[in-house]
């Protein structure tokens, strides 16, 4: 310390300060109003972040009220979350995971007027993990802080199908305005992505995905990262897909029929039966090259 060696007797002489445990955080207490549609689904109007995570649930229909939704100023921000969502603890503060839900949209009222913000940047904004049918539109989300970089994305899918992301602005400083692995059946369509430090989209082995008239624009290249993943277009365009033994870096098709055909993941299954990956990397003229406040 200081300098100088620390001695066994120093060590033990230290103690470390001692707290009282008074309890886990809990969600404070929030009533909603459900209404069931003819479709079989909840439907929700909320105005405020606590309301929001309480909506979180399958079959359900959020509509969020104009306004600013800052995840980092929920009253259980950090706690163990509640039934379909949890927060994970990552170097700068807690990141939302909605997990396990179905049937499940956040709408918002504009793009223009609603936003969901999180403070920290090692954190995705919101993640998706193990979903079936989620929607996010209408809605501007990022992170809190300015311009520059970080670690985690806008929107994150793991584990999910029927992804919908349209109508919604996207921003840095997230690495990626949406970003996906081992999910399939992804459209994002009619979205602004701007100013992410890594790139506009990053999909990793996934299956069936759509872009279409997204405006894209200030963001890292490349602008789209597709890696082993099949049935992709962008904007009506088919990408080329390629034998998987043909790949100049073949580790990519050891590593897939063998988690494949341990049955560690029926996406990769699916996409080592189909035999054809896409693996490529796209720029799009006027997307880019993004700057962080502190490169200009």
């Amino acid at each position: 310390m200081d300098g100088n060696a620390l001695s066994n007797d120093d060590l033990v002489a230290m103690k470390q300060e001692h707290f009282d445990f008074v309890g886990f955080v809990s969600m404070a207490e929030v009533a909603l109003d459900r209404t069931l549609n003819e479709g079989g689904l909840y439907e929700i109007h909320v105005s405020n972040v606590d309301e929001f995570l309480t909506a979180i649930a399958p079959n359900t229909i959020v509509y969020l009220d104009e306004g600013l939704y800052d995840l980092s100023e929920a009253s259980n921000c950090g706690s163990y979350g509640w039934q379909y969502y949890y927060w994970i603890d990552l170097f700068d503060g807690s990141g939302l995971v909605i997990s396990g839900v179905e049937n499940f949209s956040i709408i918002g009222a504009d793009k223009d007027t609603t936003r969901i913000e999180a403070l920290p940047r090692y954190a995705d904004v919101i993640r998706f993990d193990n979903c079936h049918n989620v929607s996010v539109h209408g809605v501007t989300a990022g992170h809190t802080l300015g311009a520059g970089s970080c670690s985690g994305a806008v929107l994150e899918y793991r584990y999910c199908d029927g992804i919908d992301v349209r109508g919604c602005g996207l921003f840095g400083c997230g690495t990626y305005g949406v970003a996906a692995m081992n999910s399939l059946g992804i459209t994002v369509e009619e979205n602004e992505i701007y100013e992410c430090s890594y790139g506009a989209v990053q999909l990793n082995q996934c299956i069936d995905a759509e872009f279409a008239s997204n405006d894209i624009h200030d963001c890292a290249y490349p602008t789209y990262g597709i890696y082993e993943c099949t049935n992709v277009s962008i904007d009506g365009e088919a990408l080329e897909e390629r034998d998987l033994n043909a790949l100049e870096a073949p580790v990519f098709a050891d590593y897939i029929r063998q988690e494949a055909y341990e049955g560690v993941d029926p996406i990769l299954a699916e996409i080592a039966d189909h035999g054809r990956i896409i693996h490529t990397s796209i720029d799009i003229p006027g997307a880019g090259p993004y700057k962080s406040a502190a490169q200009n």
